[in-house]
């Protein structure tokens, strides 16, 4: 799915899809990060130092979703949702974020540290235009982003689905992570929905 590229997505991603047209993927995964205390980010540093800082946040986690073969979708305040074609290029772009913001942040030790809550879940959804950006919707992306609100800081919470798939299984396993399973309601669901808290080792 071209329109998944990120290049393409920011030259041509309003031209997809018609105003009042929508398309079904078969399959996404979506990933939502969202800073950790970002309230009290503001609070400490004042509106223009703390929104210095989260840009360049979203600088290195649009960089990282990038070269993994996925695609920001959007912003919303301190928040990133982005998409993957691939499961195991999502897993992977989770554990280069998280290795990139700890670098960050200790290179910067005048500066607040940014922790990100991650969620990750793959499942079908429909495309559209929305705001002349190319959007998506449906059950999936809404369970995305819940299950990043599970999300603690430091940590990522995926689907059970999504950290089953094979190589996204073996990502895990070769990060050396702690895993913990367990079952969660979430609002809005009728079911119990399975996920997957992974934590460093050194965590």
């Amino acid at each position: 799915l071209v329109a998944n590229r990120q290049s393409f997505r920011d030259m041509f991603s309003s031209e997809l899809i018609g105003p009042d047209a929508d398309f079904a993927v078969q399959s996404l995964s979506f990933l939502f990060t969202d800073i950790l205390g970002s309230t009290a980010l503001y609070e400490r540093l004042g509106d223009s130092a703390a929104y210095a800082l989260v840009r360049e946040h979203f600088a290195i986690i649009e960089q990282i979703v990038a070269e993994h073969h996925g695609a920001v979708v959007k912003t919303i305040g301190d928040a990133v949702m982005a998409s993957f074609m691939v499961a195991h290029e999502a897993a992977a772009a989770v554990f280069a974020i998280h290795a990139a913001l700890d670098a960050f942040n200790r290179a910067e030790q005048t500066r607040d540290d940014i922790i990100v809550k991650m969620g990750l879940h793959r499942g079908p959804c429909i495309a559209v235009t929305c705001n002349e950006r190319l959007d998506y919707f449906g059950r999936s992306v809404n369970l995305a982003a819940r299950i990043q609100g599970l999300s603690t800081g430091g940590d990522v919470v995926l689907s059970a689905s999504h950290a089953g798939e094979p190589e996204t299984a073996a990502l895990v396993r070769e990060s050396g992570w702690r895993q913990t399973q367990f079952d969660v309601a979430l609002k809005g669901l009728t079911d119990q929905v399975a996920v997957v808290r992974l934590q460093p080792a050194s965590a």
